[in-house]
């Protein structure tokens, strides 16, 4: 529990991040994933 805990408080995928141009971690991934084959 203590290591969900630690992860939820510390990794934010809603936290804006300086070194992904103020981006959250979810928006640049969907920003920069590559589209896949359909």
């Amino acid at each position: 529990l203590s290591v969900f805990r630690y992860i939820e408080t510390f990794y934010n995928p809603e936290r804006l991040h300086q070194t992904l141009d103020y981006l959250s971690p979810n928006q640049f991934e969907a920003d920069h994933a590559p589209a896949s084959a359909a």
